[in-house]
């Protein structure tokens, strides 16, 4: 992502729009992937209207562009966003888009996500929690992901099964009761931060790499950072 979105991002004030969407419209699902996160740094200002309508009918085809829209979103996009992390045909990734928008009207959904009896569901919507919160709601219980097909693994499988810890919903609630209002007076929060408008230098070294380089790529798309997919690289890396 980041050789072919830099390649593409040195004149970004410049309407070239036609190599991106010729690019979007590859058979390659990685070919259209690439081109719409080059197309997000290189601040085509189309890209948002085209994530808006392929998040319309939210298939698995469109994941990338909801991803997209989730990021560089507003806080008028919250039902496209909460529909598709409501829509199960994504899997437990759904929750990443609610993680991403960082709306508050997101946490109810999150909240009964990790609810779920499903491990993987109730780990993705616990991370995403997190994502938004700042908040570790992590439990003491260990679980082991079962095969995909369904099949009962043997004593000598169950030693390489994967193993996950799951949230432990009273504990999110909890956090969610003691910061719910403080929270409704922002539109996108991230690690506990409010980045309704913007994230600063000295937020984004306290974030995780994974939301500074969304941080990053919102500012860059509205024109409030001034870096480069290169300076991102050199940001002091969070400890601990």
């Amino acid at each position: 992502m980041l050789d072919f979105a830099a390649g593409w991002q040195q004149a970004p004030d410049l309407d070239f729009s036609r190599p991106y969407e010729e690019a979007m419209r590859d058979e390659d699902p990685a070919v259209r992937r690439e081109a719409m996160w080059a197309a997000a740094w290189a601040r085509q200002k189309w890209l948002l209207e085209h994530c808006r309508k392929l998040s319309n009918n939210p298939l698995p085809e469109h994941w990338d562009s909801i991803l997209v829209l989730a990021i560089l979103g507003e806080s008028s996009d919250l039902e496209r966003i909460l529909a598709a992390g409501k829509a199960t045909q994504f899997g437990p990734q759904r929750f990443q888009a609610l993680g991403a928008f960082g709306h508050p009207g997101v946490v109810d959904t999150l909240l009964e996500g990790i609810e779920s009896e499903d491990p993987l569901t109730a780990v993705a919507a616990g991370a995403a929690f997190t994502k938004i919160t700042g908040a570790d709601v992590e439990s003491n219980k260990r679980v082991q992901i079962r095969p995909e097909n369904g099949s009962e693994p043997d004593e000598f499988e169950q030693e390489f099964l994967e193993e996950v810890v799951l949230p432990s919903p009273q504990a999110a609630q909890t956090h969610w009761k003691k910061v719910k209002e403080e929270f409704s007076k922002g539109t996108r929060w991230c690690r506990g931060f409010d980045l309704g408008l913007g994230a600063t230098d000295e937020i984004l070294t306290q974030l995780d790499l994974e939301s500074r380089w969304e941080a990053c790529l919102r500012g860059k798309f509205r024109g409030t950072w001034q870096g480069s997919l290169i300076d991102l690289e050199a940001f002091p890396q969070k400890r601990g």
